[in-house]
C-alpha cells in the first residue's frame, strides 16, 4: 500500500511540474498524461487483485496461494513504480537536453531538485 501511495505522489509531483515546464509542447504534456494513467491503471488493477485476496469472506484458497498471487501483486507494483520513475527520469533528462543555455539548464535543475 505505501508504494501504491508513492506512486500516486511521484506521478502528481512530475506531471505539475512538467505541465509547468516550457520545454515540452502540449502534445507532449498529453503523451506524458496518457503514460501515467496507464501507469496508474495498472498499479489500482494489481491493488485490485490484492484486495480480492485478502478478503477471506470472498475467495477460498490456500494460505499458500494467497501468499503466492500477495508476492507477485507486489512484484507488479514495484514494477509499476520503476517504471513511473524511469519515465519522471526520462522527462528530465529531455528537459535538460532541451534546455538552450546555462541560465536555462540551472533552472531546470532547480524545478526539478537536481545538484
Amino acid at each position: 500500500m505505501a508504494k501504491q501511495v508513492r506512486i500516486v505522489e511521484e506521478y502528481k509531483r512530475a506531471f505539475a511540474l512538467f505541465k509547468q515546464d516550457k520545454n515540452f509542447t502540449p502534445a507532449e504534456i498529453e503523451y506524458m498524461a496518457q503514460v501515467y494513467t496507464g501507469i496508474v491503471d495498472e498499479s489500482l488493477k494489481n491493488l485490485d487483485q490484492l484486495f480480492l485476496v485478502v478478503n477471506a469472506l470472498n475467495t477460498k484458497m490456500t494460505d499458500g496461494k494467497r501468499l503466492e498471487i500477495i508476492s507477485a501483486v507486489a512484484g507488479h507494483i514495484d514494477e509499476n513504480l520503476n517504471d513511473l520513475r524511469d519515465f519522471n527520469s526520462q522527462n528530465v533528462r529531455l528537459s535538460l537536453q532541451r534546455a538552450k543555455d546555462e541560465q536555462e539548464v540551472k533552472r531546470v535543475k532547480t524545478m526539478y531538485g537536481i545538484r
